[in-house]
């Protein structure tokens, strides 16, 4: 649902006037980012995205993006990986 929520709201080109102009570098910065989707319900997903199943940590332990961060959304998905520290 939050990758559902998201992509209605941030995924480019927004039609003109849908939101104010300081938000667009967000949504061009969100628009580029790889995104995974961990879910399962969603049989698919584009938006520059991979939806993950199974052992759905792993992505995360060797992403080119190592030690920058990782931007979560929803409840689940941060729960379970405090659960891993």
């Amino acid at each position: 649902m939050t990758y559902e929520m998201m992509e209605s709201a941030w995924r480019l080109p927004a039609p003109a006037g849908t939101r104010p102009a300081w938000m667009e570098a967000f949504a061009q910065t969100i628009n580029a980012a790889r995104k995974y989707v961990v879910s399962s319900t969603l049989e698919q997903v584009d938006w520059n995205a991979e939806l993950v199943r199974g052992i759905w940590a792993r992505p995360f332990s060797n992403s080119s993006g190592a030690g920058k961060g990782l931007l979560v959304g929803g409840v689940k998905l941060p729960l379970a990986l405090t659960e891993l520290v």
